[in-house]
């Protein structure tokens, strides 16, 4: 038995390192010549690179090992001058190995400078990149001013977080975005209504996120918002004259109505401070006098907007609790709710609070309720599904991408994300097809428990799983009444039944039979036990690498655990 498991063993980590011997280790090759002399890299026999002097070679994936090479320089008439009969270079895993070859000038001719020069330095890992964030997803930007995006890069290793800014849909040719800083800014005469914002990684044009902006009139235009919404319908009044000053007013509660007009004004023109200035003095005067024809919602919902759009810091903080005050006083506002779902999300993308992300899509919901053909309510509790991503949040952001595209069905950034959702569907769903290796214990005997597995998936939740146990060590009173045991080997195969929990994705459980053939030693005998097994399974997946599994064993007259954890590859 010892000898079946260890030729299986065998394979398993054959199949491994396949994968881990190739691509992981890379070598480089430089050259120097005081002539004109180019040369000439061979590996058994096949010519691998010829060099011009003062160049270095691209990096080589190379297996893990030794390699012999062949150095050759040669004339200008393609005639070998010099060589080396061997370079042998010792190329262990993970590193990158750079081999200086140096060619010069001697009484006898043109020589290889030698020993040939070697140095080996860790590999980096290559980063990967997998999408780009833009923030703010969402944002109203008035004409004739601008706003800096910013976007993070999402992979492994440590990517380049560069991206190129483009935008589209504008039709002024002065409405135009910085392709390097991200700023962006929207000409006086933009007639469009609404712009995408595209951050592309300048590693992987392909990958790329995108942002809707809402191009709001100013002044005396009217201002439209991007939806309809059922609330009050909030809308910023023509402003004709801004000249006036406070002691201008006969009233005091005149005088917060001008403050609040001075304050729109600032807002139209993106100052957001002598705007805030306004606001709060205009707030401060109305609930001093408890002004009943002050509106209280209009001020906190903008002001509101005012700390979203400058997002100093603190200011989402200041933003989240405007808009909850405008809510307190209109929570039927489906527009308000929509806002703080916004604010909400844009915290959680600097802080990454999971209560967050949960609030957002909370906020979005209840503006959905209000009104059902709010289009972006949809679309960003869609995009808060995709990020947080928890079991059955895929299929809810492809469900809400769709309602947006049927109610907006002309927007491309709705269109756009809806396909990067059902992407991430197919990959999800993906069955489960793995193998792997474990190494556990029953506390008891066997003692040591070293595991073969593989599973082939049959759906997204369901799986069929099988392995070998090989256990060693006896546990328990060495002294029977007439034997004393000395060892103590089993095998034992198994299949079953796997299922992933739909409220946790990466836990399963699974029901099975094996088959467990026990070896007892004896000081004078050996002898074998078979019985077949009743199997219940549990376990966890980590990241597609790691796996944590307990299973119950039974013949009926015993039963028998396993501890195990271990490492898997999964296919896609």
């Amino acid at each position: 038995m010892k000898k079946l498991f260890i030729f299986l063993f065998s394979i398993y980590l054959t199949a491994l390192a396949t994968e881990a011997l190739y691509g992981q280790s890379e070598i480089i090759f430089s050259y120097t010549s005081p002539q004109n002399h180019n040369a000439r890299i061979y590996q058994h026999n096949q010519l691998l690179e010829t060099i011009i002097p003062k160049s270095t070679t691209t990096p080589r994936a190379i297996p893990i090992g030794s390699h012999t090479f062949k150095i050759e320089i040669i004339n200008t008439r393609n005639q070998v001058i010099a060589d080396t009969k061997s370079l042998t270079v010792n190329v262990v895993r993970d590193t990158k190995v750079y081999v200086n070859i140096e060619a010069r000038i001697t009484p006898s001719g043109v020589e290889i400078r030698e020993p040939i020069a070697t140095k080996t330095e860790p590999l980096t890992p290559r980063p990967t990149i997998e999408s780009v964030n833009i923030s703010p997803q969402t944002i109203i930007i008035n004409k004739g001013g601008n706003h800096q995006f910013t976007a993070r890069v999402i992979g492994t290793n440590n990517p380049s977080q560069t991206v190129s800014w483009t935008v589209t849909g504008n039709k002024s040719s002065q409405t135009r975005i910085n392709p390097s800083t991200g700023v962006l800014t929207i000409a006086a005469n933009e007639s469009s209504q609404t712009l995408t914002v595209k951050a592309a990684s300048t590693v992987a044009a392909n990958i790329s996120g995108t942002a809707i902006v809402t191009v709001r009139a100013i002044k005396n235009e009217a201002i439209e918002p991007p939806q309809a919404s059922t609330g009050t319908g909030l809308r910023l009044p023509a402003i004709t004259d801004n000249s006036f000053a406070s002691s201008q007013a006969t009233s005091k509660q005149s005088r917060a109505n001008i403050h609040l007009e001075r304050a729109t004004a600032h807002h139209d023109n993106n100052e957001y401070d002598q705007a805030i200035i306004e606001y709060n003095k205009a707030i401060q005067i109305a609930e001093d006098l408890s002004d009943p024809n002050f509106n209280f919602v209009r001020a906190y919902f903008y002001r509101g907007l005012v700390y979203f759009s400058r997002n100093n810091s603190g200011d989402v903080d200041r933003a989240i609790a405007d808009y909850t005050e405008a809510i307190r006083l209109d929570p039927n506002f489906a527009r308000l709710h929509y806002y703080l779902g916004l604010a909400h999300m844009e915290r959680y993308m600097e802080r990454e609070n999971a209560w967050d992300i949960d609030r957002a899509i909370a906020d979005y919901t209840e503006a959905i309720r209000i009104d059902p053909n709010f289009a972006w309510a949809h679309y960003d509790r869609g995009f808060s599904y995709m990020v947080r991503n928890n079991t059955g949040d895929i299929d809810r952001a492809i469900e809400d991408f769709e309602t947006a595209l049927r109610i907006n069905p002309n927007n491309n950034l709705i269109r756009e994300n809806l396909e990067k959702a059902k992407q991430a569907q197919n990959q999800a769903n993906t069955p489960f097809t793995s193998i792997g290796f474990s190494a556990g214990t029953s506390f008891s005997t066997p003692a040591f428990i070293g595991t073969i597995h593989a599973t082939f998936g049959l759906s997204n939740n369901f799986f069929i799983g099988g392995g070998l146990d090989y256990g060693l060590g006896y546990v328990g009173e060495k002294d029977m009444t007439t034997y004393t045991v000395d060892d103590y080997s089993s095998m034992h195969p198994y299949v079953y039944l796997g299922y992933f929990l739909p409220f946790a994705k990466n836990w399963y459980i699974g029901s099975g039979v094996g088959y467990m053939m026990s070896q007892y030693t004896f000081s004078d005998e050996t002898v074998d036990i078979s019985t077949f097994t009743l199997n219940l399974t549990t376990g966890f997946i980590i990241g597609d690498i790691f796996i944590l599994s307990y299973t119950l064993r039974t013949n009926f007259d015993e039963f028998n655990n396993k501890f195990s954890a271990g490492i898997i590859y999964r296919f896609h």
